[in-house]
């Protein structure tokens, strides 16, 4: 009984602790990128107070599969 009730906890955390709404989101953000003429987006958690800061929620979570650079793990990895 103990072990339902405790899981149960874990359950109601975890799925509280998953809502966008905890996200702050910065549009200001976005004349920096503009000005370098690149697209994209950039998320900022601060440890300390456990705020998030967000710009372009759209595209942050959004899951894409590892760019380039992920190869050149792999192929240190290889070589080693």
């Amino acid at each position: 009984m103990k072990k339902q009730i405790f899981f149960g906890a874990i359950i109601l955390i975890s799925l509280g602790s998953c809502t966008l709404d905890k996200a702050k989101i910065n549009n200001d953000l976005k004349k920096y990128l503009d000005s370098e003429h690149v697209t994209g987006n950039f998320t900022l958690l601060n440890n300390q107070s456990g705020n998030v800061t967000v710009y372009n929620m759209l595209m942050d979570t959004q899951r894409v599969t590892p760019g380039t650079s992920f190869k050149v793990i792999n192929s240190l990895v290889g070589l080693e």
